[in-house]
């Protein structure tokens, strides 16, 4: 929930390290750092006004709360191998459509009081901060200093706003809030890349972090300023939750006119569209998918505010924060309790070196003024409470008890509250080492809350070892901290495939920082599969439908009876109605442990299950005493089935197949509607079949045909 404004200058001292480093720390460009809005020198033509100062007596301007104004609503190991079409960029052609610029002048942005298309050689950063067609205050401190800026980005963008009756975005010096920025590149992939801004920030916020990257990958992409900015956005509105409640509307009445003016320019809609956003965005993903999914094909949520009217939310966790950090700062008989306070209050073991600058910066300031949006009366007539007042003192932010507030409160924080249930595919990451908004109280929390909801088949969440909130102070502690920017791309490229047909996401874990990995590996890669336990691994499945052609996944037993010994023994589609995935295992270092069948009789409303095979040394066959396989992991997955199954029996059994013998182990499940059957190749391979509401009888072997093995090819 990165700010943009400081409350008081940062006492570099506070934070132990090399002059650099505290000259970084000191700079105002930190991602919830006070960033005023100053004018660029590198953009002559443009000047913005400087921001007033929160003034905690000017109620007047509250009056308590303006209205809204009007809202528009306007990848077995290549047996399976199909090559997914990455998500390049079209070229174009000119005099067509998509030469340079074309049909500027006939864009409109349905909705908008006032817009304005430019024809620019460069929409990245690495032309529009020359141009003055973003801002840098708007983005510092999002992203590590040396993250590399794309270029060769020709296009169109467009600003404007919608109509709205507040001032707080002084950007053109147009003072009027509901701004938006859209850009259309004139080589464009089809998609579209909608966005909302951390913290209170404005609509350049995330050209760095994400514009920049998915503008070179060919999308399109339209960003709002939420429809207030600055710290004191909860001016604006006429009751308690009313700021933060715009902000959903805003990007709703966004994406609705993006689509139509990406239609316009291409001659055609969006075959995707897709949200994604950091912090205060990352909530308004979640918010969308719950409650517009009809607008969107998948979002990628990067630490997402979680608000819940029974908590958790920022109200309940950052009080703790201020009422014990002074006593953990000063040492003595209470550091040690306060500390373990902290740790009690969300703020995870590990993460107290990044304290003081929490401390100076976050906690304080955003505690104040979300509490003034949804909890005015706390603190009287004063505004936005006493910055850093001590615990004891009358309405004083440290001692905010949010279960205790009136009903009035929670209903004003259920209005804007989020559900967990979404509509579309959602990859939610958030770092371990996150202090703002502790992962143990957000995005842990949310994604139990999408299980809970049933569409756990819909969510990937990946916790980010050494990720902290601000990608800045991975510059500051690059010994400590990783940088979450390429974790954001990975998981951007696999919504993709995801929502492509062409791979699930590996399944959620922690993914590990890699150890001895240097700060410039870091900051370019983020293995998604990286730490995912051995025991659980994730299949990739070509996708849904029915399968096209032959694979094979067990083998042809030979002719002498002394036990199970198969060549190839293969699946044909004729003999296998419904319909039928097939996918790999991929081993950490990228090879091949397995190829897995799954069996779908009734399109997710009947028998299922799932066949595997997996050679000696894979990762998804080291399971402990009584832990279930891996395949009945697999379908308890696909079941969106979360309970605890375990292995209470097993049992030898032969299974004659004309005249061969086969020994198959049966499990016994403490889940009676799962069955359960091993046996072992005598080339070390392990195969197990796990069926859900079917019995695996011997007739079942019969459906496996044998096929010459010339057939299959590992490729």
């Amino acid at each position: 929930m990165p700010l943009t404004t400081r409350q008081r200058p940062y006492n570099a001292a506070m934070v132990a390290g090399t002059d650099e480093r505290a000259a970084i720390m000191a700079a105002p460009h930190m991602s919830g750092t006070p960033t005023p809005h100053l004018t660029s020198s590198a953009s002559p033509t443009r000047r913005r006004s400087r921001m007033l100062p929160l003034n905690p007596r000017r109620r007047e301007h509250r009056a308590r709360r303006t209205p809204l104004g009007a809202l528009s609503l306007a990848t077995v190991c290549v047996l399976l191998a199909t090559p997914v079409t990455p998500a390049g960029a079209t070229t174009a052609v000119p005099g067509s459509p998509d030469a340079h610029c074309a049909g500027r002048a006939l864009l409109r942005v349905p909705g908008a009081a006032r817009q304005q298309a430019d024809c620019l050689d460069e929409l990245t950063t690495a032309g529009t901060v020359a141009s003055g067609h973003t801002d840098p205050a708007d983005y510092a401190g999002l992203t590590p200093k040396d993250l590399p800026t794309p270029t060769g980005v020709p296009g169109i963008q467009v600003d404007g706003y919608f109509p709205d009756t507040s001032t707080t975005n002084t950007d053109h010096g147009w003072h009027h809030d509901s701004q938006f920025v859209i850009r259309l590149p004139d080589r464009w992939n089809g998609g579209l890349v909608v966005a909302g801004t951390p913290g209170n920030r404005e609509q350049y916020a995330g050209d760095r972090a994400i514009a920049d990257w998915v503008l070179a990958r060919g999308y399109a992409y339209a960003a709002t300023d939420k429809g207030n900015t600055g710290t004191a956005f909860f001016r604006d509105g006429r009751r308690p939750g009313d700021a933060i409640a715009e902000w959903n509307t805003r990007l709703t009445q966004l994406t609705r006119a993006a689509r139509t003016v990406v239609a316009q320019r291409y001659h055609r809609p969006p075959a995707r569209t897709l949200a994604t956003g950091l912090s205060n965005g990352g909530y308004l993903v979640r918010w969308q998918l719950e409650n517009h999914p009809e607008l969107y094909d998948g979002g990628v949520d990067w630490e997402g505010t979680l608000w819940r009217a029974d908590g958790p939310n920022p109200l309940t966790f950052l009080p703790a924060a201020l009422r014990h950090y002074p006593d953990h700062a000063a040492g003595g008989p209470r550091a040690a309790e306060a500390t373990a306070a902290m740790h009690r209050a969300g703020y995870p073991a590990g993460s107290e070196f990044l304290w003081p600058y929490h401390h100076q910066v976050y906690w304080d300031l955003t505690q104040r003024i979300y509490r003034e949006e949804f909890d005015p009366g706390y603190d009287g007539a004063t505004e936005a409470g006493t910055p850093y007042c001590a615990s004891g003192t009358p309405g004083c932010d440290a001692d905010y008890a949010y279960p205790a507030r009136p009903a009035a409160v929670h209903r004003a924080v259920a209005r804007i509250a989020l559900t967990g249930r979404i509509g579309k595919p959602l990859i939610t990451l958030q770092g371990t080492l996150d202090v703002l908004l502790p992962i143990s109280r957000d995005s842990d929390v949310y994604a139990r809350m999408v299980h809970a909801a049933g569409r756990g088949s819909l969510l990937r969440y990946y916790r980010i070892e050494d990720g902290t909130h601000t990608d800045s102070l991975a510059d500051v502690f690059p010994d400590r901290l990783r940088p979450m920017v390429p974790c954001h791309r990975a998981a951007f490229t696999a919504l993709e495939r995801w929502i492509a047909g062409a791979g699930l996401p590996p399944a959620d874990h922690t993914v590990a920082r890699p150890a001895g990995a240097d700060p410039a590996t870091l900051l370019t890669s983020c293995p998604l599969g990286q730490g995912l336990s051995p025991g659980r691994p994730q299949v990739t499945w070509r996708g849904t439908g029915t399968y096209h052609g032959r694979m094979s996944f067990l083998r042809r037993r030979s002719a002498t009876p002394a036990g199970p010994d198969f060549d190839v023994l293969a699946m044909d589609p004729g003999d296998w109605p419904g319909n039928l995935g097939a996918g790999l295992l991929p081993a950490p270092d990228g090879t091949c442990q397995g190829v897995f069948l799954r069996y779908d009789l009734f399109g997710g409303r009947g028998p299922a299950m799932i066949i595997g095979n997996l050679p000696e040394g894979s990762p998804a066959r080291e399971v402990a005493e009584g832990e279930i396989p891996f395949e009945v992991g697999q379908l308890l997955l696909a079941l969106e089935n979360d309970e605890e199954v375990t292995v209470v029996g097993t049992e030898d059994t032969p299974v004659l197949q004309g005249d061969n013998l086969l020994i198959v182990r049966r499990l016994k499940l403490s889940e009676s509607r799962i069955s359960c059957v091993q046996f072992d190749r005598s080339d070390g391979v392990l195969v197990t079949i796990a069926a859900w509401d079917r019995p695996i009888t011997d007739d079942l072997y019969a459906l496996l045909k044998p096929l010459p093995a010339e057939l299959f090819q590992q490729g």
